[in-house]
């Protein structure tokens, strides 16, 4: 039986993203697909950040 690699995930945005999660432990793709569910997307998660850094600038 093959072991899952490839997980889609829905983030907390509402983006969803097909990630491969074949560099983690078997035993542990399935509680990171989860965590990561929790998160953002990374394009989100940078777009924020730059709003964030632009504010302090100012």
């Amino acid at each position: 039986m093959a072991v899952k690699r490839l997980w889609q995930i829905t983030h907390s945005c509402g983006h969803q993203a097909e990630r491969d999660l074949s560099d983690r432990a078997a035993d542990r793709r399935a509680g990171f697909a989860e965590w990561l569910a929790k998160q953002e997307c990374t394009d989100c998660w940078r777009a924020a950040k730059e709003g964030n850094e632009q504010e302090k600038a100012a």
